[in-house]
């Protein structure tokens, strides 16, 4: 996997992409950003497993906080 940076694309290993997780406020940021978006019938089922995850992520770090 690569991240695209002024210089190119950095391969991140697979520490780097498991230290970058996302912080409350980023996925506020998402969650809220989808609500508003629309969505074809054909990435409904995609979309909802990502939305599930996200608010799974959400949940935990606002009950560690």
């Amino acid at each position: 996997m690569g991240l695209v940076t002024k210089g190119g694309i950095k391969d991140l290993s697979n520490k780097d992409i498991k230290e970058e997780t996302l912080d409350v406020q980023e996925l506020e940021f998402l969650l809220s950003r989808i609500k508003d978006m629309t969505f074809k019938g054909s990435e409904l089922e995609v979309l909802t497993k990502v939305v599930i995850k996200l608010q799974n992520r959400y949940l935990r770090l606002k009950e560690d906080k």
